[in-house]
């Protein structure tokens, strides 16, 4: 199988926060009465869901063993793939890193979430606070949550421009940042 291409630059991070994020059954899931409504909201779930299919199409051809199985989220329908998927688990992916081609980290569990744009790479970007809860669980217990950033879906080049592993490692190292942006508000009537 090709190699992975690693990509290089310097990461950014951001973290989002919404109060209902967790989700109020404790999956994660985020209580959609906290999420803002804009005209273009369906827009960035397209985004979202043709970033995984570039990133699951470069995984499945790069990295051993990855295949429809790994793919974990409800976005493995757009392939037809059996199975719902399950969109509350804070990441797209599960995979055994069979030769560290991913992470450097052979035989290692991976968590990865895919995290898109439409053109290019922005240095900052929401991720969930039950993503990020993840990502941390996954360091204390010796496996590694990939966060893998696919740029340019909606060109005829997208291109997986950054991986960031290891997210709560990079942030201890100070090579990345958490910045909560905002709180939503709700008045009940």
């Amino acid at each position: 199988m090709p190699p992975i291409e690693r990509p290089t630059g310097r990461p950014g991070y951001s973290k989002a926060h919404s109060p209902g994020s967790d989700g109020a059954d404790g999956t994660g899931d985020a209580d959609r009465r906290w999420r803002p409504s804009a005209p273009d909201d369906g827009r960035f779930r397209e985004i979202g869901h043709e970033g995984e299919v570039f990133a699951f199409r470069k995984f499945n051809a790069s990295l051993p063993g990855f295949d429809e199985h790994c793919w974990v989220s409800t976005s493995r329908m757009r392939l037809g793939f059996a199975g719902e998927g399950n969109d509350t688990l804070g990441y797209d992916f599960r995979d055994v890193d069979v030769e560290g081609a991913l992470t450097g980290r052979p035989v290692t569990l991976c968590f990865i979430e895919v995290k898109a744009n439409g053109g290019e790479l922005a240095s900052r970007f929401a991720m969930t606070r039950h993503g990020w809860e993840v990502a941390e669980n996954a360091h204390e217990r010796g496996e590694v949550y990939v966060i893998a950033r696919v740029s340019d879906v909606s060109t005829e080049a997208p291109r997986l421009a950054r991986l960031l592993v290891d997210p709560p490692g990079m942030e201890a190292e100070g090579r990345l940042s958490l910045q909560a942006q905002s709180w939503w508000i709700e008045q009940p009537s």
